[in-house]
């Protein structure tokens, strides 16, 4: 079905729970039988396992336990090991919200045995995930406030009091031009040396770059965002180098999955190969109402052909990328669906590390437009015209408020 073409109002939410075991079971029954999966970005040696849902109720767990969540899923991580006589691994990620599993370094052998185990799912070589983005020049200093030209092109509303999370490079945490929530924002980049440790701070720069386009105040400095005053949580899953591993961008889905509320938005302006495992996160995560929109990537093929874009679900968007002139941007993917919108995403001024600012370009730019734009409806854009020269033949229609 068709993403946009679904209801979007208040109602539609509680429509939306009455069909969640539906849509759990879509999820939850892509293959019948475990299997390895691996692409041209799989990092040797690294996997991501999916366990069974239904293998948690075998669990033998005494009632004075009464635990769930993690918890559980690192007690059958060790039954599973136990039972094959293997020596359990250091465990990089537990993932519990998004489905139980869990990531870690293995030998092939390893795998191959545990991939015979009746409660492992799906397993994935892990994979690079990375930006490739077009950063058109230096940090450009504080200054007078304008409204970039991708805002006054969407629209702007005070988004006071309502949240976005930004699975991304980490946000400058004291940017002063953005509110950041330092309580909720938390890193799980194992690239970098970060992980649980520096709070979701930026050493890149995308991910502020990224929240300014959809949060930063309305102020008398610096850039105004879509939804300007936006409460933002930085879920740092790439590392200071623009990259990070799929284990790690599942499990922040995972932890934005655990605290994200209906009409939270999350922001993913980011791109890997076409991966089920990385599809079904956002799919599941996005079962308790909260908005995930996705760059559809910069490589002039299908959307399709990437995850998390392709992924579908009615709160799942992904975004394309225009011009000026709402022109379509020649670096952009394309393909509708999994596109179902275009927005401003090249030559974007926005918010930058160190309490910068600097101007780039990218689908990454376009997603955080929709987003801001989402989160000021809790639902979904607007539209009055169609990106022109669409190279599918099918034009996004642009985004705006």
């Amino acid at each position: 079905m068709k993403k946009h073409l679904l209801w979007i109002s208040s109602l539609a939410l509680i429509s939306y729970q009455c069909q969640k075991a539906d849509l759990i079971q879509d999820i939850t029954t892509h293959s019948p039988e475990a299997h390895i999966l691996s692409s041209e970005n799989s990092v040797e040696g690294k996997y991501v396992i999916k366990l069974r849902d239904q293998y948690k109720s075998t669990l033998k767990i005494n009632a004075i336990e009464n635990i769930g969540g993690k918890d559980l899923v690192k007690k059958a991580v060790s039954k599973i090991f136990s039972e094959l006589e293997i020596g359990q691994p250091e465990i990089s990620h537990y993932y519990s919200n998004v489905y139980p599993g869990f990531s870690a370094a293995l030998s092939e052998n390893v795998a191959n045995q545990l991939l015979q185990h009746p409660a492992v799912e799906i397993i994935s070589q892990d994979e690079i995930i990375s930006l490739n983005d077009i950063d058109e020049g230096g940090s450009a200093p504080r200054k007078a406030q304008n409204t970039p030209w991708g805002v006054q092109r969407t629209g702007k509303a005070d988004g006071s009091g309502k949240t976005v999370w930004i699975l991304d490079t980490g946000v400058d945490l004291d940017h002063p031009d953005l509110t950041v929530d330092q309580i909720r924002s938390q890193s799980f980049s194992t690239t970098d040396g970060t992980l649980l440790s520096n709070g979701g701070d930026d050493n890149h720069g995308h991910g502020t770059h990224v929240a300014g386009t959809v949060a930063a105040l309305d102020n008398n400095f610096g850039v105004v965002g879509v939804a300007y005053g936006a409460t933002v949580v930085s879920v740092k899953v790439l590392g200071g180098n623009g990259s990070g591993l799929l284990s790690d961008v599942i499990a922040g889905i995972d932890y934005t999955a655990g605290l994200s509320l209906p009409g939270d938005v999350a922001n993913m302006s980011l791109s890997g190969g076409a991966n089920s495992l990385l599809d079904w996160a956002v799919q599941s995560a996005s079962l308790t109402g909260t908005w995930y929109v996705m760059a559809a990537g910069n490589s002039r093929r299908h959307a399709n052909l990437h995850s998390p874009a392709r992924a579908n679900g009615p709160f799942l968007i992904t975004v394309s990328a225009s011009r000026s002139g709402d022109y379509w941007a020649g670096f952009s993917n394309y393909g509708n669906p999994p596109v179902d919108f275009a927005a401003p995403g090249q030559s974007v001024y926005s918010t930058y590390k160190n309490k910068g600012y600097r101007t780039m370009s990218g689908t990454s730019m376009a997603a955080p437009h929709v987003a801001g734009i989402v989160l000021i409806k809790n639902g979904l854009p607007s539209s009055s015209s169609n990106v022109q020269g669409d190279p599918d033949g099918n034009p996004d229609p642009i985004a705006e408020i």
